[in-house]
């Protein structure tokens, strides 16, 4: 484990409370927690350290979120140690009401600052598995006061290798830019009939690498433009063109609205997975019960960036009277392999497999929050690979870091408050875009999405029209204001 770690006098009891993933209700989320607490402290006991770890949940109740609960535990002195706040639900439709919890606990002395342990041996450990750009991310008015790493997905196109080699293309010639696919995909419709492209619908997130705004989807950031409207970038009107070009001449088709179940095609969102590779590889899935072959392009160009991934953090409770006990469990939830992989994948043999590679295979019958959430409770970065991960993934995090995300302004956090009921209403007229209700079908901004518009660039005009006048440019304008403002009060 770590060198600097001791083991700790008498049995002490260290409380982590946990918030829940967002619409998880508090009896499941308390069940899950209770079979991690008790393999858990085998864990911890085996260790020697000195201390067991009873996990309390946290859900959202009625007019009260996460920041409350634990504003009333500190007020009437409950025990609490470590705290795990996890992002929240964003809500596009009444902005007014996301909290970044994070930032909230950090500016009511919730949780502690972990400076001083950063600096210590302890903190040295903490590094050599935390990615810097993720402490930096932490940072709140200069000071950290929670961590977490972040494990960033790479956006990838999934092709069929066994329809590939059907129609005898070579899956080694395929460009990780799709449209740079097009002569191939050409010879496939000639000889097939088939589309070659199934998607879903467009996407905003285009080539462009905008740091994306999780509060208001249209509002992306790049070093050389600052905060901007997605809708209206060169980048945007360029896809959406041969979107609709590939469309027109039978080499694309929408799911849903132009397929029947199990069309043939070499590629479709269909096939779409979380990513966490640079290179191309071959991975075995089941589609419409049958194992399939997949072979697996990622986009090195990247079509956007999210640093923050959540918001997730770690931390103590700024009333902590275990101290010692706390940032010793803390430290162990960043840098035990053994704990971290209990926490992220479960119990090995009931919840995954490792396969011939060591590879983690995941069971569909696990917990559902174990399945999908149990990273962001500790540090995905040492915890097994499954077949879609870099094998090293510290190596590439950094890769990544250093290739996509260059100089982004690192612990900025945007208050919606101040715009919320403009970011409310272009929501409104997006939301059209990105849902998919029958009444809204007849939309522009559906047909759009769907390319079911005799022009884009004259349907991207109007819907630019609509939102500045729902108020993005005050959106724009505000954003960029405060983003100024914290560079100039932290020195950037």
């Amino acid at each position: 484990m770590i060198g600097c770690q001791k083991e700790l006098p008498g049995k002490q009891k260290v409380v982590w409370n946990v918030t829940c993933p967002a619409g998880f209700e508090m009896m499941t989320a308390e069940e899950t927690f209770k079979n991690y607490e008790e393999k858990l402290n085998v864990i911890l006991d085996e260790k020697k350290v000195g201390y067991e770890v009873e996990i309390e949940p946290i859900a959202a109740e009625t007019g009260k979120n996460e920041v409350d609960i634990l504003k009333e535990k500190k007020s009437q002195g409950k025990q609490a140690d470590v705290i795990t706040i996890l992002g929240g639900l964003i809500n596009t439709e009444a902005p007014e009401q996301n909290v970044e919890l994070y930032k909230e606990c950090a500016e009511n002395q919730i949780l502690s600052s972990l400076d001083e342990l950063l600096e210590s041996d302890a903190g040295e450990e903490l590094k050599k598995v935390i990615p810097k750009e993720d402490l930096e991310n932490a940072r709140i008015n200069g000071k950290t006061y929670g961590i977490s790493a972040v494990f960033p997905m790479i956006d990838a196109t999934v092709y069929s290798k066994d329809t590939l080699q059907e129609i005898g293309i070579d899956p080694k010639k395929l460009s990780a830019d799709i449209f740079e696919n097009e002569q191939m995909f050409r010879e496939v419709k000639e000889k097939t009939g088939f589309a070659p492209y199934q998607v879903r619908g467009t996407s905003i997130y285009t080539k462009g690498k905008y740091w994306i705004n999780s509060s208001c989807p249209v509002l992306g950031y790049r070093e050389d433009t600052g905060f901007i409207n997605l809708l209206d970038t060169k980048e945007y009107r360029e896809y959406m063109r041969k979107m609709w070009q590939w469309k027109q001449e039978g080499l694309l088709k929408i799911l849903g609205f132009e397929t029947t179940n199990n069309e043939k095609c070499i590629v479709t969102d269909e096939y779409a997975m979380e990513n966490y590779r640079m290179e191309r590889y071959e991975v075995k899935a089941e589609n419409n019960g049958k194992e399939e072959t997949l072979y697996v392009v990622p986009n090195i160009e990247q079509d956007n960036v999210d640093p923050y991934w959540g918001d997730n953090k770690s931390g103590i409770a700024s009333w902590s009277k275990n101290r010692q006990y706390a940032e010793d469990f803390l430290v162990r939830l960043f840098t035990d392999e053994e704990i971290a992989n209990l926490i992220q994948f479960g119990e090995r043999g009931t919840d995954y497999s490792l396969d011939e590679e060591g590879k983690a295979i995941v069971k569909q019958q696990s917990n559902i929050i174990t399945r999908y959430f149990g990273y962001q409770y500790t540090n995905p970065m040492i915890t097994y690979s499954t077949p879609t991960m870099s094998e090293d993934k510290l190596a590439y995090a950094k890769e990544y870091h250093e290739k996509y995300e260059g100089n982004l302004p690192r612990g900025f956090r945007m208050d919606v408050r101040p715009i919320a009921e403009e970011v409310k209403k272009v929501n409104q007229i997006y939301d059209a875009v990105i849902t998919s209700e029958e009444e809204k079908n007849q939309t522009l901004e559906w047909k759009l999405y769907t390319l079911n518009v005799e022009n884009t660039d004259q349907a991207i005009d109007e819907i630019v029209s609509k939102v500045d006048d729902a108020g993005m440019g005050k959106i724009v304008e505000e954003t960029n204001r405060q983003l100024k403002e914290w560079q100039e009060k932290n020195g950037q």
